[in-house]
């Protein structure tokens, strides 16, 4: 990094990508649009290239009732294109036959059968090397055998729904869940994950790829038929294609194909036919090079603005249009968010306007343009809180405006803190429903409210019970010791973040007494606080102490960040850096974390760093001839290359 402040901006992006891969990977319920994740990813690639998440796949598995399981060949995703022009580029220098095929919007899934051809496991996909063994759901669904005749190996897939089935199933789950099924892709990964879930006859499985240690394959094909006709399994579509056929392939899609499919796919994966020669080109970013996904654009269709509702959440109140109910991709959009007062203000929407929509990423509803004013008029932009009725204000962030509510007693900004909270600490089974129901029950106002309730406070709830209520009190109770700067993400407060709060800490803030008793004047000597940003600070601090101190007093402790000491010096002189995901696993089958691997690394008397230069003495990594930029600028230096294996096999002697 060559500076503080990119080094705060890298920081918070790898914090957005991190939530999001969470949220669509093992909630279910993404938070941002997929080209929203890929342009960020983009820009974590520019300012950082060497960063570890770029080689991260799919998200760390939660810990649910769900075993988890380690895959025998780790599951990677693919890098993307999205124009021609990328793909050509892409494929010029990978032979002139590919293997080309839909690109499923579900989830991947690993079947592994035994030596008597039994399923064992179905394990998803999780980070690529650990997931989850889904087994009792999976043997229900349609396509899935659970013997095969003189085969083991592993055959991956894809868990998807028909869109039939999604209607058929979606009337039947939204009766008996709290949160309905929003679309087939969500669908199937909330049903798939469910523990014991009953509606798993409704998914269904295609396959695309097979590893077995009784046959080797030279092409693509040859795998594809091996599914098809030894194996007897149902394959997603594919061909054997040209650079040119592949594109018309692509385009015939885009125009029609793709619209008349009956279940979602979101581009097509192209493949070297040659799996030689796959294996000679080895990985890019941590991803197989001779393979990759070229994405559909967003799914767009015509519509009609039918009202602007203005939605309170937090403190922003954003526009929502109201629109004439339109079908694009097995899923009926009603609304679009607006986000926020510029964009709203550079459409000067009214009702009656003939709007361009889509689904961004084939999930967020967004307007994309207008296409013909109505004569109804411009909606007008309201002046007060319609909660509240508080004279609303305008709030600058960076380029773009916000409605904001300023009353810090509105009951919208109070659910807000209250969701924040919940949310910056991770604390499972407290969703928006249960926050709201509490609140509206008088059961809590303000966050401290969270550790003074009692089982039948959350008991009595509709639809909840002893068994819930129990849970989420432990869950609340699990989480009392957090640290400094997640504790301050929790407060809410406005321009106070958590990358902002490690800002102070490096620069000597290192209790929430500190950062209290400061000032304006001497927050703006630290490097990247600028003086609006510290009178945030120092404005919310002042107006969260009562919280502060109430909730100290409910039991709430900032733990203090450990100082390891070393008690060996068997790594002393060398320093350390690790890179990628860690496949070691405790006895639980819980991977180690980095953090894990440097608390060794010190408590042995070694160093770590967090980037390859001159002084580093050794990179660790799962593949020590990968072809990744840090173990190439690693061996342009003559940094020695250790595999997690042979690390610890330092750390033994």
């Amino acid at each position: 990094m060559k500076n503080r402040k990119l080094e705060f901006k890298v920081k918070e992006i790898v914090k957005n990508l991190r939530q999001a891969s969470h949220a669509y990977y093992n909630l279910s319920d993404p938070i941002m649009p997929d080209h929203e994740f890929d342009d960020l990813k983009d820009e974590l690639e520019r300012l950082d290239p060497q960063n570890s998440f770029l080689s991260e796949i799919g998200a760390p598995v939660e810990i649910t009732e769900w075993k988890k399981a380690k895959h025998k060949i780790s599951m990677t995703s693919l890098n993307k294109v999205h124009t021609e022009e990328e793909f050509i580029k892409w494929a010029k220098s990978k032979g002139n036959v590919f293997s080309i095929e839909d690109k499923l919007d579900g989830i991947s899934i690993d079947l592994e059968y035994n030596e008597d051809g039994d399923l064992e496991k179905a394990i998803t996909r999780g980070d690529g090397f650990i997931g989850e063994d889904i087994y009792e759901n999976v043997r229900k669904m349609q396509n899935v055998k659970t013997k095969l005749k003189n085969f083991s190996g592993s055959v991956r897939g894809e868990i998807f729904m028909f869109l039939d089935d999604f209607k058929k199933v979606k009337p039947l789950y939204d009766k008996e869940n709290k949160k309905p099924l929003k679309n087939p892709r969500n669908g199937s990964s909330g049903i798939a994950k469910k523990y014991n879930g009953p509606f798993s006859g409704y998914l269904s499985v295609l396959y695309y790829d097979v590893e077995t240690e009784n046959k080797e394959f030279k092409t693509e094909d040859e795998k594809k038929e091996f599914i098809r006709k030894e194996l007897g399994l149902p394959l997603c579509f594919y061909k054997k294609v040209s650079i040119q056929e592949a594109i018309k392939v692509y385009n015939d899609y885009d125009k029609s194909l793709r619209a008349e499919t009956p279940y979602d796919i979101d581009g097509l994966v192209i493949k070297c036919d040659n799996i030689e020669l796959q294996k000679k080109l080895g990985e890019k970013g941590g991803r197989p090079d001779g393979q990759i996904a070229w994405k559909f654009p967003s799914m767009k269709k015509e519509s009609k603005i039918l009202d602007i509702e203005w939605s309170l959440s937090n403190k922003r109140v954003t526009p929502i249009a109201i629109l004439e109910p339109t079908p694009i991709g097995g899923v009926e959009v009603r609304h679009a968010n607006i986000h926020n007062l510029s964009i709203f203000k550079k459409f000067d929407l009214g009702i009656g306007d003939k709007v361009l929509i889509s689904r961004r990423g084939d999930v967020i509803p967004n307007i994309e343009k207008v296409i013909e004013y109505g004569d109804n008029g411009r909606c007008k932009i309201p002046d007060k809180c319609h909660v509240c009725g508080s004279k609303l204000e305008i709030e600058k962030v960076e380029k773009s405006e916000f409605l904001v509510c300023p009353n810090e007693n509105c009951d919208a900004k109070n659910l807000g803190n209250l969701n924040k909270w919940v949310y910056s600490l991770e604390i499972m089974n407290i969703g928006d429903k249960v926050i709201r129901s509490l609140y509206d029950a008088e059961k809590i106002k303000e966050v401290p409210d969270f550790y003074k309730l009692e089982i039948d406070d959350i008991a009595n709830l509709e639809r909840s019970g002893e068994k819930s209520a129990k849970k989420i009190l432990k869950n609340l109770n699990d989480k009392k010791e957090i640290s400094l700067p997640i504790f301050i993400m929790g407060l809410n407060i406005s321009n106070f973040s958590k990358s902002t709060a490690e800002t102070l800490i490096e620069a000597g803030y290192e209790t929430i007494e500190e950062m209290q008793n400061s000032s304006v004047s001497n927050l703006v000597k630290v490097k990247g606080i600028e003086e609006k940003t510290a009178q945030r600070i120092v404005d919310g601090l002042e107006k969260k102490k009562e919280i502060i101190d109430e909730l100290f007093k409910v039991g709430i402790k900032i733990k203090e960040e450990e100082k390891i000491e070393a008690s060996s010096d068997k790594l002393e002189g060398k320093s350390f850096c690790f890179t990628g995901a860690i496949q070691k696993t405790d006895d639980s089958g819980k991977r180690y974390t980095r953090g894990m691997m440097h608390k060794i690394v010190l408590e042995n008397g070694g160093e770590v760093l967090d980037k390859v230069k001159k002084e580093l003495n050794y990179l660790v990594m799962a593949d020590p001839n990968s072809t990744k930029s840090k173990a190439q600028n690693a061996r342009k230096m003559g940094i020695s290359i250790l595999s997690e294996e042979k690390f610890f096999e330092m750390v033994e002697e």
